[in-house]
């Protein structure tokens, strides 16, 4: 099951390294060429940039044609205001998980990516016990920092979870 994904997501990662042409990178490194926005990603960055919260997942999703690769721009590439990209990512990991499992792989295993990996792993419990799973023993085995990304599994509320970690229940 970790082949086919892990495959997608270093193919993905490989492409968004190159110049993006379609604003249509998944993952995107930190140095790559950025794409302009598109018009949909204009309007969900906007949306995003109110400094109080602002419209929820559902509502952004319903602003974009194509919600899982706009938000991933955003949240690779926003360059201001800051709160914007992370509010992004986390609707792609609360909301748009399943289709956005490559991106979430790449976050919770490239060091370039480590910031948003901390966020999936503050968010395990908002996602389905398969998926949080997945995730946790992806970041336990090929993770950036296994001690930290253990210590945050640690402090799950579901049981399932938390005993991934390896450490006691507190």
């Amino acid at each position: 099951m970790f082949a086919p994904l892990l495959a997608a997501s270093l193919l993905l990662h490989t492409a968004a390294a190159a110049p993006a042409t379609d604003g249509a990178s998944i993952e995107g490194a930190a140095d790559a060429a950025v794409a302009p926005a598109t018009a949909s990603q204009e309007a969900l960055l906007q949306a995003l940039s109110a400094r109080d919260a602002g419209p929820d997942c559902a509502v952004l999703s319903a602003m974009s044609p194509t919600p899982v690769v706009d938000l991933t721009w955003i949240a690779l590439n926003a360059p201001m205001p800051p709160w914007a990209g992370m509010r992004a990512a986390e609707c792609l990991i609360t909301a748009h998980h399943a289709a956005a499992m490559p991106t979430l792989w790449a976050w919770v295993t490239d060091p370039q990516l480590a910031g948003f990996g901390i966020l999936v792993l503050n968010k395990l419990d908002a996602l389905p016990l398969d998926t949080a799973k997945e995730l946790a023993t992806l970041a336990l085995s090929q993770g950036p920092d296994v001690e930290k990304a253990r210590k945050r599994i640690a402090r799950s509320k579901v049981p399932e979870i938390q005993a991934l970690s390896g450490l006691p229940a507190k």
